[in-house]
């Protein structure tokens, strides 16, 4: 809806086992959004994926490029070479044919290929997504080395210790910030969902032992018929997924009822699913899946030494159910009681401000920030749908004051949108419809067929009051 030059961001979420890369950038750049849109600065972000979750970034209305995962090229027996070949030159192409304005890489400093030395060394801003990682990945020349490609470091900090990090970048920009977690929305339930339940997952799905997971906790559903179970199996899930009268499966991306209306949960240590479900206040049962970067035993050891998980060892059926037998009521509001005595911050905001810094002026930046923070409830009441909307409003909001000569604090041009979405989202116009309307706003009002005039008008009149 902007003619003027659009900041560019390429994201890299590329052959992590599961889904915590491709779920942490979109957390960050739906934030990026909302500021873009608040201070009126065009965006394009765009996503580099390999991950078979990609209908993530699709249903977050994010553009993803996306190449077969290595799991999947093996099982297609497509040649390892030709593979890591066609993926190097697949990603070259993609910067060099967009030419980011940052570049934003999640996991892997030098890339899964080792292909991103080459690209972000002329690159105008690097930041590196630093999650905790092994000790002996960490330390390696390679990944040291890597490092020094990065303008900004964002460090996702644990709340158990602080972290010495063996590699460090070169940039002075560098922060550390809460876990990163992509905010839940809510959704109609059916009635079977309103009953209590246990909420089970296993990371994204890709793990190639959880189907013996899954088939324990098929044969416990079995074993508790008056216990309620939702299996959250993840978007990377292949195998069958059997009837049960007390077990719904749910494959896609879980909503906010799932946590709140949950006994407890059993899930995987991997990081996302573990600060997700602390964040949301859900005593939970952690078992480990052993990654190459991820130490999730020691995550989920010293949480529990914290008081605010329980660790379960799943390798009997008998000891996982012992575990939930354990968890009764008292159990559950001991660990919630802890939980809610700590101090839980998203750190997608942070992190947010982090990668635009530079591209928008500080006290603008942190003017955008509080209007963010003050419409934290808003954001919650939109689905991911209005959420588009309401930002293109604030687009048009910025365009139509531009053309009418009014200046207006950020502030007070966030009023206004919201005054006018009030009356627009409830109008009887679907989103593309609605979408049309806010790009005719803009026109030229010789060009405005009537219908469009009258919103012009009352647009106008709002921004003018307010």
């Amino acid at each position: 809806m902007n003619r003027r030059k659009p900041l560019t961001i390429l994201n890299y979420a590329v052959n992590g086992l599961g889904m915590g890369h491709i779920t942490r950038l979109i957390a960050i750049n739906t934030h990026i959004r909302r500021l873009c849109a608040i201070v009126n600065k065009p965006l394009v972000s765009l996503f580099l994926t390999t991950s078979e979750a990609d209908t993530l970034a699709h249903r977050h209305s994010f553009p993803a490029y996306k190449i077969p995962s290595m799991t999947l090229a093996e099982e297609g027996k497509i040649p390892q070479k030709l593979y890591k070949t066609l993926s190097r030159h697949w990603v070259w192409n993609a910067f060099a044919l967009w030419q980011p304005d940052i570049s934003v890489i999640d996991t892997f400093p030098a890339g899964s290929f080792g292909e991103l030395p080459a690209v972000l060394q002329d690159s105008p801003k690097n930041v590196f997504v630093h999650r905790a990682v092994r000790e002996e990945q960490e330390s390696k020349q390679s990944f040291i080395d890597a490092m020094k490609l990065y303008d900004t470091v964002i460090r996702v900090q644990e709340p158990y210790h602080q972290v010495n990090h063996t590699a460090e970048s070169e940039g002075e920009n560098n922060v550390s910030v809460s876990p990163i977690i992509l905010e839940k929305r809510e959704a109609n339930k059916t009635p079977h969902q309103e009953t209590k339940h246990i909420l089970v997952l296993a990371g994204g799905g890709g793990d190639s032992n959880s189907g013996l997971f899954w088939e324990m906790m098929l044969d416990i559903s079995k074993k508790l018929p008056h216990r309620h179970f939702i299996f959250a199996i993840g978007a990377l899930h292949r195998s069958s997924t059997p009837h049960r009268n007390n077990v719904i499966w749910v494959n896609t991306e879980l909503n906010l009822h799932h946590y709140t209306e949950c006994e407890f949960a059993i899930s995987a240590g991997g990081f996302n699913s573990v600060y997700e479900l602390l964040y949301y206040g859900v005593p939970t049962l952690f078992y480990e899946q052993t990654r190459k970067f991820d130490n999730q035993y020691l995550r989920i050891i010293h949480l529990e030494k914290m008081g605010l998980c329980r660790a379960v060892n799943i390798e009997s059926i008998d000891s996982l159910m012992k575990a939930i037998l354990n968890m009764d009521e008292d159990h559950c509001k001991q660990i919630r009681s802890t939980l809610s005595k700590l101090t839980w911050h998203n750190g997608c905001q942070n992190a947010a401000e982090a990668i635009v810094s530079g591209y928008v002026k500080s006290d603008v930046l942190d003017d955008a920030s509080s209007s963010i923070q003050a419409l934290a409830s808003f954001w919650q009441t939109l689905s991911l749908e209005e959420e588009q909307l309401f930002l293109d409003t604030l687009y048009t909001s910025a365009s139509l004051m531009k053309s009418a000569g009014l200046d207006r604090t950020i502030e007070e041009k966030v009023n206004s949108a919201l005054v006018f979405w009030n009356n627009f989202a409830q109008q009887p116009t679907s989103a593309t419809e609605k979408r049309f309307i806010l790009k005719e706003l803009i026109k030229q009002p010789k060009n405005k067929p009537s219908f469009i005039d009258n919103y012009y008008r009352d647009f106008l009149r709002i921004l003018q009051n307010n």
